[in-house]
């Protein structure tokens, strides 16, 4: 079909990067009508900027399920009206996009373009097994040297030793877990681009 992204790779908005623009509900506002999330999946999908005519185009298109060329002239006219008054000074007005209405161009400020990025693969790496093969050589090391402890020192000063070591790591293990949990977990960080059409 004609209306098809110019790209296709997963792009997804970056939401604690527009949040230090814009207020939650401001971008619940925004995204509430699936005219606005058209225009931001087509510029998103072409680099950033396009005419007037294009999203009306493209826009016609997506809704009728016609291809560019075939789109009747009221639905375009009415796709037209509806960007022109309403959306794109909407999106203007919110800082997501430059209208330039004289030139009938539109483009996405810096702030949003920059937003759009590949979220990561995956959580990191967690290294586990280096935590828990530690407590294991600690604690096969204290209990070795309890079995051959001099006299001068005590079982239980072994012992004490080995459980603040243990701990220590444990305690290391844990806060290492916590930083890159919160580090990565937020209620909402990524937004597909694509799941907004």
């Amino acid at each position: 079909m004609e209306n098809q992204p110019a790209t296709t790779e997963a792009i997804h908005l970056n939401v604690n990067r527009l949040r230090e623009e814009h207020a939650m509900d401001d971008l619940f506002g925004i995204l509430s009508n699936g005219r606005r999330r058209f225009v931001l999946y087509y510029l998103y999908h072409h680099d950033g900027r396009a005419t007037l005519g294009e999203l009306t185009d493209h826009l016609t298109a997506y809704e009728t399920g016609a291809e560019t060329d075939e789109i009747d002239d009221d639905a375009r006219q009415s796709v037209y009206i509806s960007l022109y008054q309403t959306h794109l000074p909407k999106l203007d007005e919110e800082g997501i996009v430059d209208y330039d209405r004289d030139e009938q161009a539109v483009e996405l400020t810096p702030g949003a373009a920059a937003a759009a990025e590949r979220p990561p693969d995956e959580a990191p790496d967690h290294p586990w097994h280096r935590y828990l093969g530690a407590v294991g050589v600690v604690g096969v090391v204290g209990v070795a040297l309890l079995s051959i402890s001099p006299g001068a020192v005590g079982e239980t000063a072994w012992m004490a030793l080995t459980l603040v070591v243990l701990g220590a790591l444990v305690a290391v293990a844990s806060f290492q877990y916590s930083a890159e949990r919160t580090a990565t977990s937020s209620d909402l960080n990524y937004l597909s681009i694509d799941s907004l059409v």
